[in-house]
C-alpha cells in the first residue's frame, strides 16, 4: 500500500486531490490516507492560521501511524506549503521505527521532515512531485519516463538516475561518493539553530531549489547556511530551479565565488518543470570533467 499524508497546508482545490487519486487508480496502485488526517485535507486549522491543514497533533498522529505501519511501504505527501517545522517537537515525543526501505516522497516544505528522518533514523527520501502536483498527475515529456516506470513498479534505469550538470565555479573532486542532501533552501535554513538542525558527519553535496524569493532574502538564507555547523562538511552545491527568484542564479553564483564553494547548475528539480524524482539521503557518484559534472544516484522504485 502507498500511504498518503498531509503535513503542511490545506489542498487549495479539491479537484487537484482527485486528479492525483485518479492517477494512482489508473496505475492500479493501492493507496490510503488515515481518516483523522483526511478530515483536514481541505479545511484550514483556524481563521487565524488558514495556512495550516488542521491541528499539528492530528498530523503527527497520522504520520506516526503510516510510518510505523508495515503495510504502508512508502509515503507520498499530498502537498507542501507550510507546517512541517511545527511538527518536530511533537514528533520527538513519539516512537518512530527505524525503517530500512520506507521513503517519504515530496518536496518544498517536506524538506524539513525528510531531513528530520534522515538525521534521526538515517532514512533516505525522494525529492519528488506530490499527489496534487501537476508534475505527478500530468507529467511533461521529460517527466513521463520516470512516472511510467515508477507507477509500473519498476526501478529507474541507470540513464534516468544520471544527471548532467554544468560547473559554474570551483573544483570538484574528479571522482567521489558523497551523500546527496538538501531540497528547498528556505525550509532547510529554517532548521538551522534549532534542536533539529540537519546533521551530516560525512561529506555531502547540497542540492538547493527555491521559489518566490527576492534577492536580499535569498542572499540572507545563503549567508545563514554557509555559517552553520551543518555546512561544514559540504563538498559542493548543485542548483535546481529558482522559480520567480530575483536574479536568483547570479546571487547563488556570487555567493559561491565569495566563499569558494564548488557550484554546478542544471539539476532538473524544484518548483518548476521538469521536477524529476531524485533519490536523496544516500551516497551518490560524482564525476567531473572540465565544465561538466555527472551526478548518479542509486536506482530506486516506488514501493506500493
Amino acid at each position: 500500500m502507498l500511504a498518503l499524508w498531509l503535513g503542511s497546508s490545506p489542498v487549495p482545490q479539491p479537484d487537484l486531490f482527485h486528479k492525483g487519486l485518479a492517477k494512482l487508480d489508473r496505475a492500479k496502485i493501492d493507496h490510503a490516507i488515515l481518516a483523522d488526517s483526511a478530515v483536514n485535507l481541505f479545511r484550514p486549522e483556524s481563521k487565524a492560521r488558514p495556512f495550516l491543514a488542521g491541528p499539528d497533533q492530528d498530523k503527527v498522529h497520522a504520520f506516526e501511524g503510516v510510518w510505523n505501519d508495515a503495510h504502508a511501504r512508502d509515503i507520498l505527501c499530498v502537498r507542501g506549503g507550510y507546517g512541517n517545522l511545527r511538527l518536530l517537537p511533537l514528533l520527538d515525543q513519539v516512537k518512530l521505527k527505524t525503517q530500512k526501505d520506507k521513503k517519504l516522497w515530496g518536496f518544498s516544505d517536506t524538506t524539513i521532515l525528510q531531513h528530520y528522518l534522515f538525521s534521526r533514523l538515517g532514512a533516505a527520501w525522494v525529492h519528488s512531485p506530490m499527489l496534487t502536483s501537476p508534475s505527478f498527475w500530468s507529467p511533461g515529456a521529460k517527466e513521463k519516463p520516470y512516472w511510467k516506470a515508477l507507477l509500473a513498479g519498476q526501478s529507474l534505469s541507470e540513464t534516468l538516475c544520471t544527471h548532467k550538470l554544468k560547473v559554474l565555479h570551483g573544483k570538484w573532486r574528479a571522482k567521489s561518493s558523497p551523500h546527496l542532501l538538501g531540497g528547498n533552501l528556505v525550509s532547510l535554513v529554517s532548521m538551522i539553530g534549532t534542536p533539529w538542525e540537519p546533521v551530516s558527519r560525512e561529506p555531502f553535496v547540497l542540492f538547493i531549489e527555491e521559489i518566490d524569493e527576492v534577492g536580499r532574502r535569498l542572499d540572507r538564507a545563503l549567508q545563514t547556511l554557509v555559517h552553520s555547523s551543518f555546512f561544514e562538511t559540504c563538498a559542493g552545491v548543485v542548483l535546481g530551479h529558482l522559480t520567480n527568484c530575483e536574479n536568483g542564479q547570479k546571487i547563488v553564483e556570487a555567493w559561491a565565488q565569495e566563499y569558494d564553494i564548488p557550484l554546478a547548475v542544471g539539476l532538473r528539480a524544484g518548483h518548476d518543470r521538469p521536477n524529476l524524482p531524485i533519490l536523496m539521503g544516500t551516497k551518490v557518484k560524482i564525476s567531473a570533467q572540465g565544465k561538466q559534472l555527472t551526478l548518479r544516484t542509486p536506482s530506486f522504485s516506488l514501493r506500493t
